[in-house]
Protein backbone atom coordinates (compact mmCIF):
# COMPACT_ATOMS: atom_id res chain seq x y z
CA UNK A 1 0.00 0.00 0.00
CA UNK A 2 2.93 2.35 1.05
CA UNK A 3 4.76 1.99 -2.53
CA UNK A 4 1.05 2.24 -4.00
CA UNK A 5 0.96 5.84 -2.51
CA UNK A 6 4.28 6.28 -3.22
CA UNK A 7 3.84 5.70 -6.61
CA UNK A 8 0.81 8.39 -6.75
CA UNK A 9 2.72 10.60 -5.59
CA UNK A 10 5.66 10.71 -7.70
CA UNK A 11 3.38 10.76 -10.62
CA UNK A 12 0.81 13.19 -8.97
CA UNK A 13 2.86 15.91 -7.91
CA UNK A 14 5.50 17.00 -10.52
CA UNK A 15 2.02 17.57 -12.94
CA UNK A 16 0.52 19.49 -9.82
CA UNK A 17 4.00 21.52 -9.80
CA UNK A 18 3.94 22.27 -13.53
CA UNK A 19 0.24 23.48 -13.31
CA UNK A 20 0.65 26.00 -10.75
CA UNK A 21 3.98 27.29 -12.17
CA UNK A 22 2.26 27.53 -15.69
CA UNK A 23 -0.88 29.66 -14.35
CA UNK A 24 1.36 32.17 -12.97
CA UNK A 25 3.43 32.81 -15.97
CA UNK A 26 0.36 33.16 -17.99
CA UNK A 27 -1.38 35.37 -15.57
CA UNK A 28 1.96 37.08 -16.03
CA UNK A 29 1.94 37.13 -19.91
CA UNK A 30 -1.79 38.37 -19.99
CA UNK A 31 -0.76 41.16 -17.88
CA UNK A 32 2.29 42.32 -19.61
CA UNK A 33 0.34 41.76 -23.03
CA UNK A 34 -3.20 43.59 -21.76
CA UNK A 35 -4.73 39.87 -23.30
CA UNK A 36 -7.04 36.99 -22.30
CA UNK A 37 -5.60 33.45 -22.46
CA UNK A 38 -7.54 30.50 -22.22
CA UNK A 39 -5.68 27.03 -22.19
CA UNK A 40 -6.56 23.49 -21.77
CA UNK A 41 -4.41 20.33 -21.42
CA UNK A 42 -5.89 17.10 -20.68
CA UNK A 43 -2.80 14.18 -20.78
CA UNK A 44 -4.84 10.76 -21.34
CA UNK A 45 -1.27 9.08 -20.63
CA UNK A 46 -1.65 10.35 -16.68
CA UNK A 47 -5.33 10.98 -16.81
CA UNK A 48 -4.42 14.34 -15.49
CA UNK A 49 -6.21 17.56 -16.60
CA UNK A 50 -5.47 21.39 -15.82
CA UNK A 51 -7.08 24.61 -17.79
CA UNK A 52 -7.01 28.07 -17.16
CA UNK A 53 -9.83 29.92 -18.18
CA UNK A 54 -10.96 26.72 -19.74
CA UNK A 55 -14.34 27.40 -19.22
CA UNK A 56 -14.59 30.59 -20.41
CA UNK A 57 -15.70 31.30 -24.01
CA UNK A 58 -13.14 32.30 -26.94
CA UNK A 59 -13.05 32.71 -30.74
CA UNK A 60 -12.48 29.27 -32.28
CA UNK A 61 -11.38 30.93 -35.51
CA UNK A 62 -9.46 28.46 -37.72
CA UNK A 63 -9.42 25.65 -35.17
CA UNK A 64 -13.33 25.02 -36.32
CA UNK A 65 -12.17 23.25 -39.12
CA UNK A 66 -11.11 20.39 -37.74
CA UNK A 67 -14.98 19.69 -37.01
CA UNK A 68 -15.96 21.00 -40.17
CA UNK A 69 -14.42 18.21 -42.30
CA UNK A 70 -14.94 15.28 -38.62
CA UNK A 71 -18.60 16.55 -39.96
CA UNK A 72 -17.85 15.33 -43.58
CA UNK A 73 -16.26 12.22 -42.85
CA UNK A 74 -18.86 11.20 -40.37
CA UNK A 75 -21.96 12.35 -43.35
CA UNK A 76 -19.76 10.21 -46.17
CA UNK A 77 -19.55 7.28 -43.55
CA UNK A 78 -23.77 7.64 -43.24
CA UNK A 79 -23.97 7.77 -47.00
CA UNK A 80 -25.52 11.30 -46.73
CA UNK A 81 -22.67 12.48 -49.04
CA UNK A 82 -20.98 11.11 -51.72
CA UNK A 83 -17.29 10.78 -51.35
CA UNK A 84 -16.78 10.69 -55.30
CA UNK A 85 -19.13 13.78 -55.82
CA UNK A 86 -17.31 16.60 -57.35
CA UNK A 87 -17.73 20.46 -56.87
CA UNK A 88 -16.95 23.27 -58.90
CA UNK A 89 -15.87 26.24 -57.17
CA UNK A 90 -17.37 29.86 -58.82
CA UNK A 91 -14.77 32.67 -58.69
CA UNK A 92 -17.56 35.20 -56.93
CA UNK A 93 -17.46 32.10 -53.98
CA UNK A 94 -13.60 32.69 -53.38
CA UNK A 95 -12.85 33.85 -49.83
CA UNK A 96 -10.17 36.21 -48.52
CA UNK A 97 -6.92 33.28 -47.64
CA UNK A 98 -7.55 30.72 -50.74
CA UNK A 99 -4.05 29.30 -51.28
CA UNK A 100 -5.27 26.32 -52.74
CA UNK A 101 -9.04 26.65 -54.03
CA UNK A 102 -7.71 30.01 -56.14
CA UNK A 103 -6.36 27.48 -58.70
CA UNK A 104 -9.02 25.11 -58.69
CA UNK A 105 -12.04 28.14 -59.77
CA UNK A 106 -14.14 25.93 -62.61
CA UNK A 107 -12.44 22.79 -62.05
CA UNK A 108 -14.09 19.72 -60.49
CA UNK A 109 -12.83 19.09 -57.26
CA UNK A 110 -13.91 16.17 -54.57
CA UNK A 111 -14.93 16.70 -50.89
CA UNK A 112 -11.62 14.91 -49.55
CA UNK A 113 -9.58 16.78 -51.62
CA UNK A 114 -11.07 20.40 -50.15
CA UNK A 115 -11.10 18.56 -46.67
CA UNK A 116 -7.56 18.38 -47.02
CA UNK A 117 -7.06 21.97 -48.18
CA UNK A 118 -8.95 22.97 -45.41
CA UNK A 119 -7.29 21.18 -42.67
CA UNK A 120 -3.63 21.11 -44.45
CA UNK A 121 -3.70 24.87 -45.49
CA UNK A 122 -6.65 26.63 -43.85
CA UNK A 123 -8.09 27.29 -47.07
CA UNK A 124 -11.35 29.02 -46.35
CA UNK A 125 -12.99 28.53 -49.39
CA UNK A 126 -12.62 24.89 -49.22
CA UNK A 127 -14.66 25.15 -45.81
CA UNK A 128 -17.03 26.83 -46.57
CA UNK A 129 -17.61 24.71 -49.81
CA UNK A 130 -17.99 22.02 -47.40
CA UNK A 131 -20.13 23.82 -44.82
CA UNK A 132 -22.55 24.58 -47.72
CA UNK A 133 -22.34 20.61 -49.11
CA UNK A 134 -23.22 19.90 -45.56
CA UNK A 135 -25.85 22.19 -44.99
CA UNK A 136 -24.54 25.47 -43.50
CA UNK A 137 -22.76 25.84 -40.34
CA UNK A 138 -25.58 24.36 -38.36
CA UNK A 139 -24.45 20.69 -39.23
CA UNK A 140 -21.72 21.37 -38.21
CA UNK A 141 -23.26 22.34 -34.47
CA UNK A 142 -25.30 19.15 -35.06
CA UNK A 143 -22.37 16.91 -35.29
CA UNK A 144 -20.61 18.63 -32.29
CA UNK A 145 -24.00 18.07 -29.97
CA UNK A 146 -23.90 14.13 -30.92
CA UNK A 147 -20.52 13.86 -29.47
CA UNK A 148 -21.47 15.58 -26.07
CA UNK A 149 -20.96 19.25 -26.78
CA UNK A 150 -23.67 21.70 -25.62
CA UNK A 151 -20.87 24.74 -25.41
CA UNK A 152 -19.78 25.45 -29.46
CA UNK A 153 -21.45 28.50 -31.81
CA UNK A 154 -20.69 28.05 -35.06
CA UNK A 155 -23.01 30.12 -36.94
CA UNK A 156 -20.21 32.32 -39.43
CA UNK A 157 -18.38 31.51 -42.74
CA UNK A 158 -14.99 31.63 -43.02
CA UNK A 159 -12.94 34.00 -42.61
CA UNK A 160 -14.81 34.70 -39.28
CA UNK A 161 -13.91 37.87 -37.21
CA UNK A 162 -13.18 37.87 -33.05
CA UNK A 163 -16.81 38.30 -31.99
CA UNK A 164 -18.01 36.12 -29.19
CA UNK A 165 -21.43 36.02 -30.84
CA UNK A 166 -20.09 34.05 -33.73
CA UNK A 167 -17.92 30.87 -34.12
CA UNK A 168 -16.87 30.23 -30.60
CA UNK A 169 -16.68 27.75 -27.51
CA UNK A 170 -14.14 26.97 -24.64
CA UNK A 171 -10.44 25.66 -24.45
CA UNK A 172 -11.71 22.60 -22.36
CA UNK A 173 -14.62 22.01 -25.03
CA UNK A 174 -12.89 21.82 -27.59
CA UNK A 175 -10.04 19.63 -26.15
CA UNK A 176 -12.46 17.46 -25.34
CA UNK A 177 -14.09 17.30 -29.02
CA UNK A 178 -10.56 16.55 -30.36
CA UNK A 179 -10.09 13.76 -28.14
CA UNK A 180 -13.59 12.26 -29.29
CA UNK A 181 -13.40 12.96 -32.86
CA UNK A 182 -10.08 11.31 -32.46
CA UNK A 183 -10.60 8.58 -30.25
CA UNK A 184 -13.89 8.08 -29.85
CA UNK A 185 -15.93 6.05 -31.84
CA UNK A 186 -18.26 8.92 -33.34
CA UNK A 187 -15.79 8.20 -36.44
CA UNK A 188 -14.72 4.83 -38.18
CA UNK A 189 -10.65 4.03 -37.96
CA UNK A 190 -10.07 5.10 -41.42
CA UNK A 191 -11.78 8.39 -41.11
CA UNK A 192 -10.10 9.36 -37.26
CA UNK A 193 -6.49 8.20 -39.00
CA UNK A 194 -7.38 10.47 -42.12
CA UNK A 195 -8.35 13.28 -40.16
CA UNK A 196 -5.47 13.06 -37.85
CA UNK A 197 -2.88 13.12 -41.45
CA UNK A 198 -4.31 16.09 -42.42
CA UNK A 199 -3.80 17.45 -38.93
CA UNK A 200 -0.45 15.88 -39.24
CA UNK A 201 1.05 17.43 -42.53
CA UNK A 202 -0.32 21.20 -41.90
CA UNK A 203 1.85 23.57 -43.89
CA UNK A 204 4.43 25.16 -41.16
CA UNK A 205 6.50 27.23 -43.26
CA UNK A 206 5.13 30.65 -42.13
CA UNK A 207 4.87 29.87 -38.73
CA UNK A 208 7.17 29.14 -35.88
CA UNK A 209 4.42 28.52 -33.04
CA UNK A 210 6.31 24.72 -32.54
CA UNK A 211 9.85 25.43 -33.25
CA UNK A 212 11.09 22.93 -30.59
CA UNK A 213 8.52 19.33 -30.66
CA UNK A 214 10.03 17.45 -28.09
CA UNK A 215 11.83 14.85 -29.29
CA UNK A 216 10.73 11.37 -30.70
CA UNK A 217 6.83 13.04 -30.23
CA UNK A 218 4.66 13.51 -33.58
CA UNK A 219 2.01 16.44 -33.38
CA UNK A 220 -1.32 17.07 -35.38
CA UNK A 221 -2.92 20.80 -35.17
CA UNK A 222 -4.85 23.07 -36.39
CA UNK A 223 -4.61 27.28 -36.05
CA UNK A 224 -6.17 30.00 -36.58
CA UNK A 225 -5.64 33.71 -36.39
CA UNK A 226 -8.21 37.11 -36.65
CA UNK A 227 -7.13 40.69 -35.36
CA UNK A 228 -6.87 40.54 -32.42
CA UNK A 229 -7.29 36.59 -31.88
CA UNK A 230 -5.27 33.22 -31.87
CA UNK A 231 -6.50 30.06 -31.74
CA UNK A 232 -3.97 26.50 -31.49
CA UNK A 233 -5.56 23.32 -30.47
CA UNK A 234 -3.10 20.03 -30.95
CA UNK A 235 -2.17 16.77 -29.92
CA UNK A 236 0.89 15.22 -28.97
CA UNK A 237 1.81 11.72 -28.79
CA UNK A 238 4.83 9.06 -29.16
CA UNK A 239 5.91 5.66 -28.65
CA UNK A 240 4.69 4.14 -24.89
CA UNK A 241 3.34 7.96 -24.29
CA UNK A 242 -0.38 8.38 -24.88
CA UNK A 243 -1.65 11.93 -26.39
CA UNK A 244 -1.25 14.88 -24.78
CA UNK A 245 -4.43 17.11 -25.98
CA UNK A 246 -3.99 21.26 -26.04
CA UNK A 247 -6.03 24.11 -26.24
CA UNK A 248 -4.65 27.65 -26.37
CA UNK A 249 -6.66 30.77 -26.95
CA UNK A 250 -6.33 34.57 -26.42
CA UNK A 251 -7.91 37.00 -27.45
CA UNK A 252 -8.25 41.16 -26.59
CA UNK A 253 -4.64 41.82 -27.23
CA UNK A 254 -3.22 45.07 -29.34
CA UNK A 255 -0.47 43.57 -30.42
CA UNK A 256 1.23 43.49 -34.28
CA UNK A 257 0.92 39.93 -36.17
CA UNK A 258 4.70 39.15 -35.18
CA UNK A 259 4.27 39.63 -31.29
CA UNK A 260 1.09 37.82 -31.18
CA UNK A 261 2.72 34.95 -32.99
CA UNK A 262 5.10 34.79 -30.42
CA UNK A 263 2.61 34.63 -27.58
CA UNK A 264 1.16 31.53 -28.74
CA UNK A 265 4.67 30.21 -29.23
CA UNK A 266 5.73 31.07 -25.62
CA UNK A 267 2.57 29.55 -24.35
CA UNK A 268 2.74 26.59 -26.47
CA UNK A 269 6.56 25.82 -25.25
CA UNK A 270 5.69 26.62 -21.75
CA UNK A 271 3.09 23.17 -21.83
CA UNK A 272 5.61 21.40 -24.19
CA UNK A 273 8.69 21.77 -21.63
CA UNK A 274 7.24 19.06 -19.64
CA UNK A 275 7.63 16.89 -22.18
CA UNK A 276 10.96 17.09 -23.31
CA UNK A 277 12.69 14.77 -21.01
CA UNK A 278 10.26 12.22 -20.97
Amino acid sequence: MKKQILFLLLVIYPFFNFASSLESTIATLEEETSSRIGVSVWDTHSNERWDYRGYERFPILGTAKVFVCAAMLDAIERKTLNKDATITIKPEELSSYSPATQHWVEKPIDLTTLCEAATLEGDNTAANVIMRELGGPQTTVLFLRSIKDTKTYLTEYFPTDSSLRGNSSTPNTMVLNLRNILEGDKLNYGAREQLKTWMKNIKRSKSKVFPTIPEGWSIAERRGFARDSRAELFVIWREGYQPVYVGIYIKDYDLSIQASEQLLTQVAQLILREYHEM
